[in-house]
Formats: C-alpha cells, sequence, structure tokens
C-alpha cells in the first residue's frame, strides 16, 4: 500500500465516494486522511456497525465494479485510512472550510455532494481541488453529460480537473473516453462513479510515478456547457445503450 502524503480526501456518503476509496484502496493508493461531511454523522456510525457485524472483509469478495452497499466508514476502517467526520450539508460551510484550512495536504481529491459548487472562500484555502468531472472537457461541461455523451456519440468519458471558480473550466490533467461493456450497470450509482474512480487511479499512479501532475489549461469559450437532463431525453439515452 501507498499512502499518498499529498493527498486528502474530501467525500460525503455517496456512491462516488464510495467507488473513489474502494478503488484507490484496491489498486493500493491510501489517502493521508479522509474528511466525511454528513448531516447526520450518528447515521454514519450506525450503518458502519450494521455491517461490519453481517458480511465479509473488502478483500474476499469478487467486485466487478465497487460495493455500493459498502459504508464508506467500513472501507476507511478496512484500509486503516484516519478521517475526521465534519457535521454538515455543505462543502462551503464554516465547518467544512475550518477542516480544509487545518488540513496539512496541499491536494484535496474532492468528492462532496452532488450539484454542489465550491465557492471562492474554499477556493482560496490555499489548497487544489481533484475533481474528475464525468465528462470529456470541454466539450462536455455541467450536469449530467454522462447521458448528453451517449446521446451525441453513443459513449462516455471523465476528465481529471483542478477546480476553479468556472464550472468545469479549470485546468486539465487527463481526459478519457470508456468502452461501455454490456449489460451497463446503473448508470448513476455504479458506471458514473466507477468511470471517474478509473480515472481517479490513473491520474494519482502518474502523479506516484513522476512527483508531479502534468496538466493543459482548456479554453473557457470552447466546448459546450449542458444542464440538468429532460427526464425523456435521459430515457432514451438509457434505451441507446440497450
Amino acid at each position: 500500500m501507498k499512502i499518498l502524503n499529498d493527498f486528502i480526501l474530501l467525500g460525503a456518503n455517496t456512491a462516488r465516494t464510495k467507488a473513489y476509496l474502494q478503488l484507490m484502496a484496491r489498486n493500493g493508493l491510501i489517502p493521508s486522511y479522509a474528511l466525511i461531511m454528513s448531516p447526520s454523522p450518528e447515521s454514519l456510525r450506525q450503518e458502519f456497525i450494521s455491517y461490519e457485524t453481517r458480511c465479509e472483509s473488502l478483500n474476499q469478495k469478487s467486485i466487478e465494479y465497487f460495493q455500493l452497499e459498502e459504508p464508506v466508514l467500513f472501507t476507511l476502517n478496512e484500509y486503516g485510512i484516519p478521517y475526521t467526520l465534519i457535521e454538515t450539508d455543505s462543502v462551503n460551510s464554516e465547518e467544512s472550510k475550518k477542516a480544509l484550512a487545518e488540513a496539512p495536504s496541499p491536494y484535496i481529491v474532492y468528492s462532496g455532494f452532488g450539484g454542489q459548487i465550491l465557492k471562492k472562500p474554499v477556493l482560496e484555502l490555499g489548497k487544489r481541488f481533484l475533481h474528475i468531472h464525468p465528462g470529456v472537457v470541454p466539450e462536455y461541461r455541467g450536469s449530467t453529460t454522462v447521458y448528453y455523451s451517449l446521446l451525441n456519440e453513443g459513449r462516455i468519458g471523465a476528465s481529471a480537473i483542478f477546480l476553479e471558480e468556472k464550472i468545469d473550466c479549470g485546468p486539465v490533467l487527463k481526459t478519457k473516453w470508456f468502452e461501455l461493456k454490456h449489460p451497463l450497470p446503473n448508470l448513476d450509482y455504479i458506471l458514473d462513479p466507477f468511470i471517474r474512480a478509473s480515472l481517479l487511479v490513473e491520474v494519482l499512479k502518474e502523479f506516484v510515478d513522476t512527483g508531479h501532475f502534468e496538466f493543459s489549461t482548456q479554453s473557457a469559450t470552447a466546448g459546450e456547457t449542458f444542464y440538468i437532463i429532460h427526464p425523456l431525453l435521459k430515457h432514451f439515452a438509457i434505451l441507446s445503450t440497450q
């Protein structure tokens, strides 16, 4: 196992955080610390206790993607990753800002609540927030881009970027298109988190090998920004994969 001393994971009780932690650990890449945001930390503890009493360890399971039912705290404890629970429902809260400001590592692997945008006071804390966006930028910025790329191109991709104020316009570390394997799992709760976690592992491995990140700037005027897809278009996108 490689402890990534330059990296802290900022997460929440989401499918994406579960995928990130499980695939990082599976590939021997352990963040030095984790900050887990939750409006009810006690519910996370109870979920962990309940799960721990009725399952085998992660290493004894055959996993194609990741274990959606595995609690975030189970994975953290399974791999000895120290963590702090932050009682909050916002990455921009005072509680989150305080925890981030005190974090010693320069890089934050960001996996917060869906749909939340980091505001200027958080972005100015002196950290670099590594985000995996579920779309190849600049062509697919914005929301629900997995579905738009399926409709337009019949494929899905992801981008590793550093977050800046303008949505999905930060420096690009790596982009990748993924081959679709049928039958597809649930797009929102399995495939989207899985492709993001897979690309995250790739860029972290490159950092371990080289000691730094290679990145390029992107034009803020190029490409397109998408908004939450209409349910009917989402249905058509899902049908296109069958």
